[in-house]
C-alpha cells in the first residue's frame, strides 16, 4: 500500500461529503480511502496506516482532520498529505497548499516533504494556532449558534459580535519555559505554531511550522471600539505595530487565569484555564508547498524566553 486517504465527510460542514466523489474520481482506484465515523477517528484510522505499511497518508477535511491525522502519524516516517475542504484552510495557508481542493489533489506528487514540529497540549495536538481568551470565547459561541442549525459563515459573524458586546480582557500569568513569566490583562493569548487561524487572519507573523518554537501573542487591555479596529488588522499582520500586542517565543507555555477562561486548539473548543502547550519538535512529515516566510523585524519584535 502506497497512498491511503482519510476523509472526514463532516468537515467544512458537510462540504466534503458533497464534493468527495468529484475528488475520489481523480485519484487512483487502487489507493486506499477510508471514512471517519466521529470525533479522533482519523487518529486511529491514522495509526492503522503506520502499522499497515502506508507510505502516504493524505488527511482530507479541516484543520481538525488534518490535526486528528497528524496526531496519528506523530513519530513515524509516513508522509502526511492535506487536502483542504474545511471551513477556514488555516493549515494549508500555512504550508504554502492550494486551498481549492481539486488543485491540491493534483498538487499532491510535486508538493516537498518538510519535517515540522507538532503542537502538543495533554493527550490534544494542534498544527497551526491555539490560545486562551477572546478567540475561544468566540469558538465556544460560534458551536452554540450552528447547533440551532445555521451554516455558512453567518454563525462566526454572529458568534463575533456577540462575544464583543460581554468579553473584557481579563488578567493572565503566562509561564515561559523556566522562569520567565508575563502577567497583565489581556485580550487573547495565542500561542502559534504556523502563521494563519481563524479564516487567514495572520496572527503570529514570525512563526515558522519547523523552527523548534512556539510563537505566543498577546493582546492586551483592549476596549471593545479598539477591539474592533484592531480585528481587520490582524488578515495583513499589521496588528504588530500595535503597542498593546506583544510577541514571545518559548518551548512550553502554561497560561492561568483567575477567573478561569475558555481554551481552542486549531479554533476547536478546549478546556478552561490552566492550560500548558509544548511542542514536539520535527515529529512529522508533510508534504508543502511555498511555506510563507516570517516577517522582517523578527529580531526585534520577537522575545525569547
Amino acid at each position: 500500500m502506497k497512498t491511503a486517504f482519510i476523509v472526514n465527510p463532516a468537515a467544512g460542514r458537510g462540504l466534503t461529503k458533497q464534493v468527495w466523489p468529484r475528488l475520489r474520481a481523480s485519484i487512483p482506484a487502487d489507493d486506499q480511502v477510508l471514512m471517519t465515523e466521529g470525533p479522533h477517528h482519523a487518529t486511529t484510522l491514522a495509526r492503522d496506516m503506520v502499522a499497515a505499511g502506508a507510505e502516504r497518508v493524505v488527511a482530507v477535511g479541516g484543520d481538525g482532520t488534518a490535526t486528528e491525522v497528524a496526531l496519528g502519524l506523530r513519530g513515524s516516517d509516513v508522509t502526511m498529505g492535506h487536502v483542504p475542504t474545511g471551513a477556514g484552510c488555516d493549515f494549508a495557508k500555512s504550508i504554502g497548499l492550494p486551498v481549492r481542493p481539486e488543485a491540491a489533489i493534483a498538487a499532491l506528487d510535486s508538493l516537498t516533504p518538510l519535517r515540522m514540529d507538532l503542537g502538543i497540549s495533554g493527550a490534544d495536538a494542534f498544527l497551526t494556532v491555539s490560545g486562551v481568551g477572546f478567540d475561544a470565547q468566540v469558538a465556544a459561541e460560534d458551536r452554540r449558534v450552528r447547533r440551532n442549525g445555521m451554516r455558512g459563515s453567518l454563525p462566526y459573524v454572529i458568534a463575533i459580535l456577540k462575544v464583543l458586546t460581554s468579553y473584557r480582557p481579563s488578567p493572565v500569568k503566562l509561564s515561559l519555559d523556566a522562569g520567565r513569566t508575563v502577567e497583565g490583562k489581556a485580550l487573547l493569548v495565542a500561542v502559534a505554531n504556523c502563521q494563519y487561524y481563524a479564516g487567514g487572519m495572520r496572527i503570529a507573523p514570525y512563526a515558522r511550522p519547523d523552527d523548534g518554537w512556539l510563537d505566543v501573542v498577546v493582546v492586551g487591555d483592549l476596549s471593545v471600539p479598539g477591539t474592533l479596529a484592531l480585528l481587520p488588522k490582524v488578515f495583513r499582520a499589521n496588528h504588530r505595530f500595535h503597542p498593546q500586542v506583544n510577541f514571545y517565543r518559548a518551548r512550553t507555555v502554561r497560561i492561568e487565569s483567575d477567573p478561569p477562561l475558555k481554551s481552542h486548539l486549531n479554533g476547536e473548543v478546549g478546556p478552561d484555564t490552566p492550560v500548558e502547550f509544548s511542542l514536539d519538535p520535527k515529529s512529522l512529515t508533510v508534504l508543502t508547498g511555498r511555506v510563507p516566510e516570517p516577517l522582517p523585524g523578527e529580531s526585534v519584535a520577537v522575545q525569547s524566553a
